[in-house]
């Protein structure tokens, strides 16, 4: 694991874990906040741009199987 966010206080505001491909904890709540801080999309940005990613690799390994 590691600190990805730090508040003012110095308490962990958000953490990542460096061994898996997309595993971030918020101490806060993005899904209220984007749409008055767009700051806040770009985790909902990230993941989603994860996720084609990889579904783009799970189909191509699929093609490639059946060929």
């Amino acid at each position: 694991m590691e600190v990805a966010a730090i508040a003012e206080d110095g308490i962990i505001e958000a953490i990542v874990h460096t061994k898996y491909p997309f595993l971030v904890a918020v101490q806060w709540h993005p899904e209220m906040m984007f749409q008055s801080d767009q700051e806040q999309l770009k985790l909902f940005q990230l993941f989603v741009d994860f996720i084609k990613k990889k579904q783009a690799e799970v189909q191509q390994m699929c093609t490639q199987a059946n060929n």
